[in-house]
């Protein structure tokens, strides 16, 4: 490993509660990245919690699971033209800001709420970043 970070992976605390890993870093679907997470000398989901830290990945998780939820958010399986992405995007961006995920006072108190819960409401033309 390149510039000292077999040492920083060797340091990294084994967490031990394993209710904290399921609901913070959850084992991902099989998909293409498989392979790479089986041949990683470290546990990827211990790094993941403490690289965002657990409220970070909290509210993410929480945005991740409503957003699962929401109809509005669904993917589109037609095109439908760029006025109608356009229609669609203006409407998840309405409706992230109206969750109010994180109040203005919480994101002054940690600017790392307010970047926690950038979601990307994405249609095929036109990716728009709250």
């Amino acid at each position: 490993m390149p510039f000292g970070l077999k040492r920083y992976f060797d340091n990294l605390p084994v967490m031990e509660d394993n209710k904290v890993l399921d609901d913070l870093a959850p084992i991902p679907a099989r998909g293409p990245l498989d392979d790479y997470r089986k041949r990683a000398t470290f546990d990827w989901r211990s790094f993941r919690v403490k690289y965002h830290t657990e409220e970070i990945l909290a509210l993410k998780m929480r945005i991740w699971r409503y957003l699962e939820q929401e109809p509005l958010f669904a993917h589109d399986v037609l095109d439908g033209g760029l006025a109608r992405d356009r229609e669609v995007t203006f409407k998840r961006v309405k409706k992230m800001v109206e969750m109010n995920f994180v109040p203005f006072e919480e994101a002054m108190m940690n600017p790392l709420k307010s970047m926690g819960w950038v979601c990307f409401v994405f249609t095929p033309r036109a990716p728009c970043f709250i």
